[in-house]
C-alpha cells in the first residue's frame, strides 16, 4: 500500500506505526458502464438475462462483474444468445461457477487485471523535480536563482508469481503468448520491441491495501497513477519456497484531463474526492 489514513491525514507509505502492508496491483483500472438489461440466477451456472444483449455486448473470454453486494467476478465461457451465458471461475476457467443470483441485478465488463502482490521490498515512487539554474557572469557564474522545470515520475516493484497473462498485457510485444481452446497459456515467448512508444502505450495503474484476502473498498487506501507504461526487467529467480519475482519499473505521465491550475496531474489518492480543476 502506497498512501494510508493516519491520525494525521494522509502519510506517505503505510499505517500509523511505520510498518508497510503487502499491496495488490492492478492494471486496466477504468471502471465500466452497466451493461444492457438486468440478470439473474437460481444457484446455477447459467446466467439469464432480461433486455440483455450478451451475444453482441460481450465476447468469450471476457470477465463480468456481477453487481451484487459484494461483487463478484466471472469468467464468460459461452454465450448462448442475447439473454444466456455460462460462468466459469476466474481462477480455473473449467469449473462452473455456481451463484444465485436475485433479479434485477446489473452486470459490467470486468477489465482490471489483477498483477499479483508485491515483494517485501514493497513499491517505490519515485518523483524528482527537474530544475534549470540561471547564472551571472557578473557574479564569475555563481547561480543566481533556480526554476522548476518539470516532473519524473516512477514506479518501481517487484511482483511474487505474476501470471504469464498480466505480463503479456503488461508488455506487449516484448512478452508474448500462446493460449489453447480452454484459455489456458500453453506456451510464452520474449522478443525485441525496437522504437516501443511508452507513452501512446500507458494506462491507469492503481495500487491498494490488501488486508487477508480482501481488498480495501475505501478509496483513501488507495493509489491511482493515470498513465503507466512498464519495463521489464527479466531478472527472475526462485527462493526456497519455489516463487517467482518479477521486477518492473513504470514510465509515469502527467494526464492532460485531471488538471489543477491548469497543470496536467500524474496521480492521486482518494481519487473520487480529489477536487480538479
Amino acid at each position: 500500500m502506497i498512501f494510508k489514513k493516519s491520525k494525521n491525514g494522509f502519510q506517505f507509505w503505510g499505517r500509523d506505526g511505520g510498518k508497510i502492508g503487502p499491496a495488490a496491483a492492478f492494471a486496466e483500472v477504468e471502471d465500466q458502464p452497466d451493461l444492457t438489461g438486468t440478470v439473474e440466477a437460481a444457484a446455477s451456472s447459467t446466467l439469464t438475462g432480461t433486455g440483455t444483449a450478451f451475444d453482441t455486448e460481450i465476447e468469450v473470454g471476457q470477465f463480468i462483474e456481477i453487481g451484487l453486494a459484494t461483487p463478484r467476478i466471472a469468467y464468460v465461457g459461452a454465450i448462448g444468445g442475447a439473454t444466456s451465458l455460462s460462468m466459469f471461475d476466474p481462477d480455473n476457467l473449467t469449473t462452473p461457477l455456481v451463484l444465485t443470483i436475485p433479479a434485477l441485478t446489473t452486470i459490467k465488463i470486468f477489465k482490471a487485471l489483477w498483477l499479483g502482490k508485491t515483494a517485501p521490498d514493497g513499491i517505490k515512487v519515485m518523483v524528482e523535480e527537474s530544475t534549470v539554474e540561471t547564472k551571472s557572469s557578473d557574479n564569475g557564474e555563481t547561480p543566481e536563482n533556480v526554476y522548476s522545470s518539470g516532473l519524473v515520475c516512477k514506479f518501481e516493484l517487484t511482483l511474487m508469481e505474476p501470471s504469464l497473462d498480466a505480463i503479456n498485457k503488461l508488455l506487449p510485444g516484448l512478452f508474448n503468448v500462446t493460449k489453447d481452446a480452454n484459455g489456458y497459456i500453453v506456451a510464452s515467448s520474449i522478443g525485441t520491441r525496437p522504437g516501443y512508444d511508452f507513452k501512446s502505450a500507458a494506462k491507469q495503474f492503481a495500487i491498494t491495501e490488501y488486508a487477508g484476502q480482501g481488498l480495501s473498498t475505501d478509496p483513501g487506501d488507495r493509489l491511482d497513477a493515470f498513465k503507466v507504461a512498464w519495463q521489464g526487467v527479466f531478472a527472475t529467480s526462485k527462493n526456497s519456497t519455489d516463487q517467482q519475482g518479477l521486477t518492473l519499473t513504470g514510465f509515469m505521465f502527467a494526464d492532460d484531463t485531471r488538471t489543477i491550475n491548469g497543470v496536467p496531474q500524474f496521480m492521486a489518492t482518494n481519487l473520487p474526492a480529489m477536487a480538479f480543476d
